[in-house]
């Protein structure tokens, strides 16, 4: 659509700062932001051997969008600075992903809005995406996925075996050994931000 067009080549374009300072995250949200600082300046094959898994859990209005703003500059910087590096930063509905200038998850991932038991079996034996496709998904190594509530398992599940599809060497580990950040409100009844290993 025209809108991911547009969000697609603002991306391109330019690499916005957070607009809050880092120094004003809580001590929870420093210590995500700089986990994934130092694992995206480690070595290759060490992310790859010990990729970061969180979800982060928080009730609306407690800074996890200003998390994640600062999380993305990081990606986006390393992106610009490393042909070989990608990453995709999702959200499952339209208005939010227009909002933040990212893509939603359907369309990050290639995925119809409804597919079938047969879809997902294509995907595993890897005839659902052209090779090209695939190539692109081999070269993503960070995965941040927003509005936790509304992804189904179902959801997750074809993420997962995207991921393992597109990395023949890494199709035995949880999204083809990449990290991901999963961030959203499940409960809204907690107080305070938890960062939860997977």
């Amino acid at each position: 659509t025209w809108k991911e067009r547009c969000i697609e080549s603002s991306m391109q374009t330019e690499i916005s700062s957070p607009e809050i300072r880092f120094e004003q995250l809580t001590r929870e949200q420093q210590r995500l932001v700089n986990l994934v600082d130092a694992r995206l300046n480690a070595p290759q094959d060490e992310q790859y051997e010990s990729p970061v898994r969180i979800i982060l859990v928080s009730p609306p209005g407690t800074g996890k969008t200003t998390t994640l703003a600062h999380i993305k500059f990081l990606l986006e910087t390393k992106k610009r600075s490393d042909p070989e590096f990608d990453f995709k930063f999702a959200v499952l509905t339209g208005t939010l992903a227009f909002q933040l200038k990212i893509q939603t998850i359907h369309s990050a991932f290639k995925l119809p809005v409804k597919f079938s038991h047969e879809f997902l079996e294509q995907i595993k034996n890897g005839t659902a995406y052209t090779p090209t496709v695939l190539a692109e998904f081999r070269k993503v190594r960070w995965l941040i996925l927003d509005e936790m509530s509304l992804i189904s398992l179902r959801l997750l599940h074809a993420i997962d075996l995207i991921m393992r599809s597109a990395d023949d060497f890494f199709k035995d580990e949880p999204f083809a050994a990449r990290s991901i950040v999963i961030c959203g409100d499940p409960l809204q009844v907690s107080k305070y931000i938890f960062l939860v290993d997977l």
